[in-house]
């Protein structure tokens, strides 16, 4: 993107030149948005001046059909002139103040984008890279025949101190779940992610022509060494894995999930898995007699996750590019079709350490990037079906012009060679 199509910032007010493409980029943070000259201001008040310049002649937006959004987020507090150190650990009050300003102006800026994306209803692409946090509301102005969407939905923490928390502290499945009525999708990156939306993530992908998807978390797994002393997939280690054969036993797993959720099951730690049970669950969630019984996926990131050998075992006879990063190695394998068609690429691995845990003699594998402390996680019974339900009950909330009766139904286990399992 260059050019006039290329907005930064401000520089809409000032040249308000007609576009010469269909490329609009939104940076919001000022003091980036004219080749580093721009002035310094808040970010909400630089996307708001933005944004209205914008749309005081729609005409010339009104093509656009790639936007992006990148850039840190200035909040008002920073440029107020006090003190921008971490507050005091005793200044519970300052703390929550501006927890409390931070809220409003996320609140304030995705009206302003609102605004803009309900005039760009020729959007094919959407790049939502800024350090704003992508709210679900958003969903209700995209248009439903969008075909690439990259999502940062990372929320920063709230300062550490005791008696103080951000609610909600992350973006969840439930806020991603208008993304299965987006049925022209080609392209889902998600980054930042903090709690799992894999039933959500698979569900999409199900209904929709996906052929690349990159589902990236903020952290790394922390792992149970007792239990779950798996080491960091590497370049060294990928011909080792492609040499492995898959167990007979289907449910003979490694890492067995929090009954497909998505979740690293408790004994072996906390963290993202790649939760063949989650894959299955999702396609009866949004399973009709249409429902395509492989992913159309044929490119597949992943960063932080750990994989074993049932990961693949179902629905993804279409894939034929892996990207791994920081991802741990619980028994991966593929079936003896996949080796022969699937290329393998191992990105920057995170680093990791053994560090002692307050439980027992135990010490746990972890990532840099992450605090110490134990892992403790409680599941309920039954958990699976709760996640079923609140889908249903949200989908059904949800309207969209691409919304239709559906048949829900259970979707058997399909393995690999399975004589029931189509290419479709």
């Amino acid at each position: 993107m260059n050019g006039a199509g290329r907005i930064r910032g401000m520089s809409v007010a000032a040249e308000h030149k007609p576009f010469l493409n269909t490329s609009l980029a939104i940076c919001t943070k000022a003091s980036e948005a004219v080749d580093g000259k721009g002035e310094r201001k808040a970010s909400l008040d630089h996307v708001g001046e933005t944004i209205d310049a914008l749309l005081k002649d729609a005409s010339k937006i009104i093509g656009t059909s790639k936007l992006t959004v990148e850039g840190r987020w200035v909040y008002g507090y920073e440029m107020s002139g006090r003190d921008n150190k971490l507050v005091e650990k005793s200044d519970q009050d300052t703390a929550r103040e501006r927890i409390a300003q931070e809220e409003s102006e996320w609140i304030q800026a995705i009206r302003f984008f609102k605004n803009l994306i309900a005039v760009t209803q020729k959007l094919t692409t959407l790049t939502w890279t800024t350090h704003l946090p992508f709210s679900t509301h958003l969903f209700d102005t995209i248009p439903i025949t969008i075909m690439s969407m990259h999502l940062r939905v990372h929320i920063p923490e709230a300062p550490k101190i005791a008696g103080i928390i951000r609610s909600p502290s992350a973006t969840s499945g439930d806020d991603l779940v208008p993304l299965i009525y987006f049925k022209e999708l080609r392209s889902l990156k998600i980054e930042g992610i903090q709690d799992s939306c894999q039933l959500v993530v698979w569900a999409t992908a199900f209904s929709c022509p996906l052929e690349t998807l990159e589902l990236s978390m903020a952290e790394g797994p922390i792992l149970r060494k007792e239990e779950a002393d798996w080491p960091v997939i590497t370049e060294d280690t990928v011909q080792e894995i492609g040499g492995r054969d898959l167990a007979l036993d289907l449910w003979d797993t490694h890492a067995a999930s929090l009954e497909g959720t998505g979740k690293l099951g408790w004994l072996y730690g906390h963290g993202e898995y790649l939760d063949y049970k989650a894959i299955i669950a999702a396609r009866s969630t949004v399973a009709n007699k249409d429902t395509r019984t492989q992913l159309p996926i044929r490119e597949l990131s992943l960063k932080g996750f750990v994989l074993d050998d049932t990961s693949f075992r179902v629905h993804f006879k279409n894939l034929a590019v892996l990207n791994l990063d920081g991802c741990f190695d619980a028994g991966l394998a593929f079936g003896e079709s996949m080796k022969d068609r699937i290329t393998v690429n191992v990105l920057a691995a995170l680093k990791v350490e053994v560090v002692p845990v307050s439980h027992g003699n135990a010490a746990e594998l972890k990532t840099t990037a992450q605090v110490k402390g134990t892992v403790d996680v409680e599941v309920e019974d039954g958990e699976i079906e709760k996640t079923r339900a609140r889908m249903e009950m949200l989908t059904a909330e949800v309207s969209s012009p691409a919304a239709s009766s559906t048949a829900w139904s259970e979707a058997g286990d399909e393995t690999e060679g399975s004589d029931k399992v189509s290419e479709r």
